[in-house]
């Protein structure tokens, strides 16, 4: 896919999530595109959110999940984007509706790097070792491909359907956690929606922030002190609507509760 083309639909997704307004499936309207020119969008769609003053704040993976993989014919998970324009305060209570498509949640665990790390050889033990705190989160969803019509190459693209990340502000030292076994529980509206455990993505979410390390060194950057690293979803993606209330609730980790207005 040709430069000319790869700022075309940088284009068209910025005007998307300004306008609202969701576009057709990238893979139906450029049918030969590749995982590879998929991850060019996004990174330019990131390098110009940049050099308009956005900053970067980490990372996320998606599709951390064996079942997800399957379905979406990939046998790795895919990388995102954090920007401090997409982070919503600790102690929100409320988060605008307007500025969201087709909406959904994923209660997530989110890491707070410590040190630098950098692939392509990073392990499980390199993670405990760069890590300090773990936190309870919830991430955002959206889709600014229309009625959620995506394939691999559209989710990558879109910046893995990233709207926006909620962390708690109160972290457990990784080293103190089982994080495996960790237990999240979600309500919409006092009802409980879906259940989890950690184990759901790669086995550990240590796991993913590894995976996170080496992806990035295929693209010659690194995970730095301070970069905050959501690590996928535990349970099943859950649609919300305006109005909602939604509370996540993790077994030792705490939880976060907010209403969709």
């Amino acid at each position: 896919m040709d430069d000319k083309t790869i700022e075309a639909i940088v284009t068209q997704l910025l005007e998307a999530q300004e306008k609202t307004q969701p576009i057709p499936p990238l893979t139906q309207s450029y049918p030969k595109i590749t995982i590879q020119d998929a991850y060019r969008i996004q990174f330019s769609l990131l390098e110009k959110k940049l050099k308009k003053g956005a900053q970067s704040i980490g990372w996320k993976a998606g599709v951390t999940g064996k079942p997800v993989m399957e379905q979406l014919g990939v046998n790795e998970p895919i990388l995102g984007h954090l920007l401090d324009s997409s982070r919503y305060p600790a102690t929100a209570t409320t988060i605008p509706f307007d500025a969201m498509i087709q909406p959904g949640i994923e209660p997530e665990i989110a890491f707070s790097i410590k040190e630098e790390l950098k692939g392509p050889n990073v392990n499980a033990l390199k993670v405990y070792e760069s890590v300090e705190l773990v936190f309870p989160a919830v991430e955002i969803v959206d889709c600014r491909i229309k009625d959620w019509k995506v394939r691999i190459q559209d989710i990558i693209a879109d910046n893995v359907l990233h709207q926006g990340i909620l962390v708690g502000s109160q972290g457990t030292a990784l080293k103190e956690m089982d994080l495996p076994d960790e237990e999240v529980k979600v309500q919409i509206n006092g009802q409980i929606a879906a259940t989890g455990t950690a184990k759901n993505v790669l086995g550990n979410p240590v796991n993913v922030v590894a995976w996170v390390a080496n992806k990035l060194a295929e693209f010659e950057t690194s995970l730095n002190p301070g970069d905050i690293i959501m690590t996928g979803s535990i349970t099943r993606f859950i649609f919300v609507n305006r109005g909602d209330n939604v509370k996540v609730s993790f077994s030792r980790l705490g939880s976060l509760e907010f209403s969709l207005q």
